[in-house]
């Protein structure tokens, strides 16, 4: 069955148009999305391929990425063609990159499962089958194939092609490949790709945020796919560059150092001036590079399944690659990109007339513990250091835009409420808090800074009232819970006085820290607390001593309860399950619960 339509779809992303979002009224298992941007003939033979699955109940979604040649022709053609498969083409107006693209493909999808493969790619005809047959594990929310490159044509195809493990080898440190990998509907929509990043560290990225919210991945080895993109020297280095443009906002997002694989070339590079001292010191970057070049050769044959000799040929390009990469993420850093620079922010005290670039935002990140604990045995590097650290800190905090703008942007952006509202952290708080609304007899809640909506989703109460700063999350949360009637979400600065009457218990969960401004601060506790008629309960850090980045601010609140709420007493201090961890941060937590009552005689305001 063919669909086509000139009007624009609702749910499309911005900057996307939809040719075609509605296939009838079942929709079908498996929606499998192609991005295209230009060449759109290159396409033809995926999509035929597609055509000869032995899997049948799916459909096709093609974004156009905007292109600027026949694609758009091409693609209504193909599905002229072909009236008996639903197909759904999605234009977007602008490009918005591969994860935007990807990002409207999902919009447009009505499958349960979603399966991403590229346009450059052609797939084996039970390639579909067997990757929804992975997804009969009801653990897994996403799930990886296997990728094969043609046999190499020239220098620079030996130096990049090879096979794909993706989950069979740990060193690799890859759970997802974006040529191959589906994952159930709900948690692309929930978890979305980061548009800021336009190539390179996307599946990373991803499959990182998933990994943090407690989500397991599987691995299908069977489900094969063929890869056919031509490389030349030219082309290959290219991507090298865009390639470290990703690894650079991976950094800047998520504190992991370029992955593993410039590890070594940037020690030899930052040794390099040892040279001058001399043969014996130059042994030291001399050592560096060979570590460097026996893990690329490493990388070739145990993760690229390439002979030995074709490994050792390619040798050579590959550690130019990898300087041209290492090159890259220092341009990144040193100079901003254009979308950064549009995306200055501009703050405002009602709305937000710029979306600022998380990116941006993040460049001055806390030091990782390891870090601290090393120069901590160095009293003058510790001193130097620590001073540096401060000095970016001060820099980061002129430079932040404030919580409304730092938060409505992140949302405005596909992002989620942190790791800290999914996976057993969230959890743990669910457990906490429906304990106590139970031993209370608590009928209603109203939670200050509710966020995507993930948190709410796992409080038992008979009436929840979800308020945050962030009007694009309160949308997103009333469209989620729009069939539950017990639940009712508001927009803080749309709240008229006296708007909003007093709740048994009001929550606070993982808000605190990230009130940067003094005044927004103090508001916020005055009405947290005038809002409640019984209880309040925070989860929170209550150490103002904590460093932190420019985001957050840690304080000891308790302090402010003390001098400014005489009518509440704390009854509860319920420290975390799972203390922080600097290994495994995004799973532990530093806050802990804290119970307040409103004493007795005492009458709400």
């Amino acid at each position: 069955m063919s669909c086509s339509s000139d009007l624009p779809s609702a749910d499309a992303a911005p900057g996307a148009r939809g040719d075609a979002t509605q296939c009838g009224t079942d929709a079908p298992r498996a929606s499998i999305i192609i991005c295209v941007y230009n060449r759109a003939r290159q396409v033809l033979p995926c999509l035929e391929s597609l055509l000869a699955s032995t899997f049948h109940d799916f459909e096709i979604v093609l974004v156009d990425d905007a292109s600027t040649d026949e694609t758009p022709a091409v693609l209504a053609r193909f599905r002229d063609e072909h009236p008996r498969v639903p197909i759904t083409i999605v234009r977007n107006e602008e490009n918005l990159g591969v994860c935007g693209a990807r990002n409207a493909g999902i919009d447009a999808a009505r499958g349960d499962l979603v399966f991403f493969t590229d346009s450059d790619c052609t797939v084996e005809p039970d390639w579909l089958e067997r990757m929804v047959a992975a997804f009969d594990d009801d653990a897994l929310s996403a799930v990886a194939g296997t990728v094969v490159d043609p046999p190499p044509r020239n220098w620079a195809e030996m130096a990049k092609f090879g096979g794909s493990r993706i989950g069979r080898h740990r060193w690799q440190g890859r759970r997802l490949i974006g040529g191959n990998m589906g994952f159930r509907r709900w948690i692309v929509t929930e978890h979305r790709f980061d548009p800021e990043i336009r190539y390179g560290c996307d599946e990373d990225d991803l499959a990182r945020r998933l990994a943090a919210a407690g989500h397991r991945f599987g691995f299908a080895p069977e489900a094969v796919v063929h890869h056919h993109h031509p490389f030349t020297i030219g082309s290959y280095l290219r991507l090298a560059w865009k390639q470290g443009q990703g690894s650079a906002h991976f950094w800047r997002k998520h504190g992991v150092f370029l992955g593993r694989d410039l590890w070594f070339l940037l020690a030899a590079v930052l040794t390099l001036p040892a040279a001058w001292f001399g043969m014996p010191a130059a042994l030291l970057p001399a050592g560096f590079l060979a570590i460097q070049c026996a893990a690329l050769l490493y990388n070739s044959l145990a993760f690229k399944w390439q002979p030995l000799g074709t490994a050792l040929l390619a040798l050579p390009l590959q550690l130019v690659h990898s300087v041209v990469k290492l090159a890259s993420v220092v341009w990144a850093w040193i100079v901003p990109t254009d979308r950064e620079r549009r995306s200055r922010p501009v703050p405002s005290s009602e709305t937000i007339t710029t979306m600022p670039s998380l990116a941006s935002q993040s460049r001055v990140r806390q030091p990782p513990e390891w870090l601290l604990r090393f120069t901590s045995r160095l009293p003058v590097i510790r001193t130097v250091y620590r001073q540096w650290i401060a000095l970016k800190w001060q820099v980061g905090r002129r430079r932040f835009p404030g919580s409304a703008s730092y938060w409505e942007a992140r949302y405005a952006q596909g992002l989620d409420s942190g790791p800290g509202s999914y996976g057993r952290l969230a959890e743990f708080k669910a457990e906490f808090i429906n304990e106590f609304v139970r031993a209370h007899d608590i009928t209603s809640v109203v939670e200050w800074g509710c966020g995507d909506g993930s948190q709410a989703s796992l409080i038992e109460c008979p009436k929840y009232t979800g308020i945050d700063i962030a009007p694009t999350v309160i949308e997103r949360c009333r469209k989620r819970f729009e069939d539950d009637s017990s639940r009712e979400f508001h927009v803080r600065s749309q709240m008229s006085p006296g708007q909003l009457e007093p709740h048994e218990l009001a929550l606070s969960l993982d808000v605190i820290f990230h009130l940067i401004e003094d005044d927004v601060y103090e508001q916020y506790m005055t009405e947290l607390f005038a809002s409640a008629s019984r209880y309040v309960v925070v989860y929170s850090t209550n150490d103002d001593s904590i460093p932190a980045p420019p985001q957050a601010r840690h304080r000891q609140f308790t302090d402010w309860v003390e001098a400014n709420a005489a009518d509440w007493e704390l009854i509860d201090v319920r420290g975390n399950r799972y203390p922080h961890d600097p290994a495994a941060y995004t799973s532990t937590s530093r806050c802990s619960f804290y119970a307040f009552r409103r004493r007795e005689g005492a009458e709400p305001a």
